[in-house]
């Protein structure tokens, strides 16, 4: 099995063990960093939200400051769930390395959590790909591992899930 269907296959078993974990997790820089990200955007901005997951919570507040909001998430039970939790927001299920936008569609893309679980391969190319979506001046808010590993794959929330990182300067 490969990182994608081991990471699209993992948050599909653990949806209701993720949104229980991830709903205790504290982090103020991420959270004002978002919040900085969001007053950044022009009224009415279109973004892409990759890793969407169930939609909670950064698909569920973009709405509210954003014009049309995207979101792509390669587990379907995730993506499922962000339809229901995010009613205003188009959502995807699929790959995002396969994911076909237009050129320079979105004013903002939000990626948090999400180059983790690429290959370290795919890692440039994803990177790449925002920034052909992005319209000039666009912001890009993503966050990176910073320990480098070309990929593994172990336990996480009791599912096998894929982490790899290019690590830091």
């Amino acid at each position: 099995m490969g990182p994608k269907q081991i990471v699209a296959e993992g948050y599909d078993a653990a949806a209701d063990d993720f949104a229980a974990w991830s709903a205790g997790v504290a982090d103020p820089v991420r959270d004002r960093l978002f919040e900085r990200y969001c007053a950044l955007l022009p009224q009415g901005a279109t973004v892409l939200d990759v890793g969407c997951g169930s939609g909670v919570p950064w698909t569920a507040r973009l709405p509210e400051r954003c014009g049309d909001v995207v979101g792509v998430d390669i587990s379907p039970v995730q993506a499922a769930r962000a339809r229901t939790n995010v009613p205003a927001a188009k959502i995807l299920a699929g790959d995002v390395m396969a994911l076909d936008m237009p050129g320079e569609a979105f004013d903002g893309i939000t990626a948090l959590y999400v180059t983790g679980h690429l290959p370290v391969g795919d890692q440039g190319s994803f990177l790449l790909r925002c920034a052909a979506w992005l319209r000039p001046g666009g912001l890009l808010l993503a966050s990176f591992p910073s320990v480098a590993e070309d990929g593994w794959t172990g336990d996480w929330l009791g599912v096998p899930m894929f982490f790899a990182g290019l690590g830091s300067a």
